[in-house]
């Protein structure tokens, strides 16, 4: 028997959902007005959902910054493939805050595999 994917999406998210032991909210990028005739971004809660967040495994890039060096690393979510996640996005999780950098990194028929960085 072959299972086309709108069909079956639901059992494969409550499969999948057992391995998603963290919860994120996700924030979608909008504009608002700034009150002098111009826009300003701003994040509106689009929802919370079941991931997995673990550091993606890759070496950490490295930024000079007075008085160091600021140590950036590459962080992976992995979503419940009916989750809608945007190149734009920010995501909240374990109370840290990041922001995407890349989707569909990896992306198949049970997850959704979106790549980030943290915002520190």
């Amino acid at each position: 028997m072959t299972c086309k994917l709108p069909i079956c999406s639901d059992k494969l998210d409550a499969m999948i959902g057992v391995f998603l032991t963290d919860l994120a909210t996700i924030y979608r990028k909008s504009y608002v007005s700034d009150g002098g005739g111009g826009q300003v971004d701003s994040y509106t809660s689009v929802g919370t959902y079941p991931c997995s967040l673990e550091k993606y495994p890759v070496q950490a890039r490295e930024y000079e910054r007075a008085p160091g060096v600021l140590t950036i690393m590459e962080w992976l979510f992995i979503f419940q493939v009916s989750t809608v996640v945007q190149q734009t996005d920010r995501i909240d999780c374990r109370g840290r805050h990041f922001e995407v950098t890349g989707q569909g990194l990896g992306t198949h028929s049970i997850s959704n595999e979106v790549l980030c960085k943290e915002i520190i």
